[in-house]
């Protein structure tokens, strides 16, 4: 099962970068709804790794956080 959920969430990783280059460019309501479902697609595959073991959620947590204080430090210097 865990090879079926990698497999799947490069898929779905995929797809979630089209949606978000396309609501980049577009900014529609429809274009967000896109990057909506493709970011649930991609957290819901996260959780059933995470629930299989193979990705341990206290390091997904940190590095969650961590990325994040990166990325709102980097946009402020915009």
């Amino acid at each position: 099962m865990t090879d079926y959920l990698l497999t799947k969430l490069a898929e779905e990783a995929g797809e979630l970068v089209v949606a978000a280059l396309k609501h980049r460019l577009h900014r529609s309501a429809k274009t967000r709804r896109e990057l909506r479902k493709e970011a649930g697609d991609v957290l819901a595959l996260l959780g059933m790794l995470v629930k299989d073991g193979e990705v341990d959620q206290a390091s997904l947590h940190k590095s969650t956080q961590r990325r994040a204080t990166r990325e709102r430090k980097r946009c402020k210097n915009r």
